[in-house]
């Protein structure tokens, strides 16, 4: 070991500091190529008409903001985060804001389980 780079020994016996709870005050919006984003994309261009119960309050119609929102409810795995209320935004975010556009471009997506 280079003792000149750290001269000092690691503290024996000490116990290390417990770990401190911080509330979820994070917030993230779904990113292209994450798992919350396959699954939110999937819930508004599928889910939601094969499964309305699945997805409480929200219609074809609900934003995006608003589908992951459910989701992180809901799944935490997958959506670990809320999605931002930017200051001074609109929350009133649509599919385009996804490039999901009217939804039909999104292909055959499936749901995908969490990894």
């Amino acid at each position: 070991k280079n003792k000149a780079t750290c001269p000092y020994s690691p503290c024996q016996g000490t116990p290390a500091p417990a770990p401190v709870s911080v509330p979820d005050l994070e917030c993230e919006d779904a990113k292209p190529g994450s798992a919350c984003y396959t699954k939110v994309a999937w819930a508004m261009s599928d889910g939601i008409y094969k499964h309305p119960n699945w997805y409480p309050g929200l219609t074809p119609n609900s934003t995006v903001k608003d589908f992951q929102r459910v989701i992180h409810k809901l799944d935490k795995v997958t959506c670990p985060y809320s999605p931002c209320e930017h200051a001074g935004g609109d929350s009133s975010t649509n599919g385009t804001d996804m490039n999901l556009g009217n939804h039909s471009s999104l292909g055959n997506l499936e749901c995908e389980d969490a990894k």
